[in-house]
């Protein structure tokens, strides 16, 4: 698929061309005439040329946001198989480790028995007519090392069935790896057709809007001037150019009451309905938890895979998406309502500023350093108040 791109400055171009029009008590002659209906029978062809191009990219990135989904869809699958297989085969290497200590602490033994019977054979049994006393103590030498006998040979076949379960785990984790390497690679092919269609993306979006550079820097600006997320977000709402998207709910008239302590997220708010995770991991730390620091988490942390991917948990304008401060890479998502959610810890980020992304996109992936833990933070506040991410969450669980 290959997207048509339109400048904005052409069409700037043609509406500010001069046209050639009378000038004074002058009247156009008959030539100048045709030439002017010519020049804007010209005018109405590209401009409808330009209307036309930008349709069709707008055409073709709905065709790329489906792509997106689906893809994303298809890692975060393949990304829950390959943690699964990891388990796995972390469990059978335990395994693995169990079984070879203990197939060593039956070789010492079988040893020292074989060392024994070795000694006892070697012994010259005596004249029973000479040393009568000699010849029972053999005689009970020769019961016991019977006995010795049975026990070396069930230990025997114990140790050949140690031996056997051992290579069948060795083989088990061979398998176990190799359908890890397959799913890796499976994930790194996915994740260049991501890149490639969030490239696609990002193309259409700077095609279909002529403000992209300058929004770009007003909000680096912004970011730059920031002292932490609560006051960057109130710059943003200050500068906030109008752009199109979703038109928050008007908010209902009502009495005033005294509201009281509730869990549950605000009943006349709709748009986080489909609030999901950002992102396939373990959560390492919950909203309100207590920090080194001695403050409390204003948002959760999941330890996720290495270069995992990050979707949207909501359909959302992208506010902000680059380094801020300490935070790493960042990510401003304004979803309506007030709300804001707060992506931090990524290695990469794909959509550009004022960028409108859909619930499951990807939008950045994790560091693949294996001297940093992929953990990533996620926050989530109305009108610059934290609030937990996950009441929403279990809301559309239930």
């Amino acid at each position: 698929m290959i997207l048509r791109r339109v400048s904005p400055f052409l069409l700037a171009c043609l509406i500010a061309a001069p046209l050639p029009v009378a000038t004074g008590q002058e009247e156009m002659t008959q030539e100048e005439l045709q030439a002017y209906e010519e020049r804007l029978e010209a005018d109405r062809i590209a401009l409808e040329a330009i209307e036309a191009a930008q349709e069709a990219a707008r055409t073709d990135l709905a065709v790329v946001n489906r792509q997106l989904l689906a893809a994303a869809q298809e890692g975060a699958r393949r990304e829950e198989q390959a943690s699964r297989i990891e388990q796995r085969l972390i469990s059978l290497e335990i395994e693995e480790r169990q079984a070879r200590d203990a197939l060593m602490a039956d070789r010492e033994g079988l040893r020292d028995l074989i060392a024994a019977l070795i000694a006892a054979s070697r012994r010259q049994p005596p004249a029973l007519a000479t040393h009568p006393d000699s010849a029972t103590d053999a005689i009970r030498s020769a019961i016991i090392m019977r006995d010795l006998a049975d026990d070396l040979e069930d230990r025997s076949a114990t140790l050949a069935a140690s031996i056997r379960e051992y290579a069948d785990l060795l083989d088990a984790v061979r398998r176990q790896q190799e359908r890890l390497d397959v799913e890796e690679e499976v994930l790194a092919e996915n994740q260049r057709e991501i890149e490639q269609l969030v490239a696609l993306k990002r193309a259409a979006f700077e095609d279909l809007t002529g403000e992209a550079d300058a929004l770009r820097e007003r909000v680096a600006a912004l970011a730059t001037r920031a002292e932490n997320i609560r006051s960057f977000l109130d710059d943003l709402a200050a500068n906030a150019p109008p752009t199109p998207g979703r038109k928050p709910p008007e908010p209902t008239p009502s009495r005033p009451t005294t509201p009281a302590p509730s869990t549950a997220p605000p009943a006349n708010v709709a748009v986080l309905d489909g609030l999901g995770l950002p992102a396939t991991g373990q959560l390492v730390q919950a909203f309100g938890d207590l920090l080194p620091t001695g403050r409390r988490a204003e948002g959760i942390t999941l330890r996720t895979r290495s270069a995992a991917q990050v979707v949207a948990p909501s359909d959302a304008t992208i506010e902000y998406a680059g380094p801020f401060r300490s935070y790493g890479q960042m990510l401003i998502l304004r979803t309506g309502d007030g709300y804001h959610i707060v992506l931090y810890g990524l290695s990469d980020v794909y959509p550009t500023l004022g960028q409108s992304v859909l619930a499951g996109e990807p939008i950045g992936r994790m560091t693949n350093r294996s001297d940093v833990e992929p953990d990533l933070h996620m926050e989530l506040r109305r009108n610059g108040t934290p609030e937990d991410p996950q009441r929403w969450m279990s809301r559309r669980s239930g």
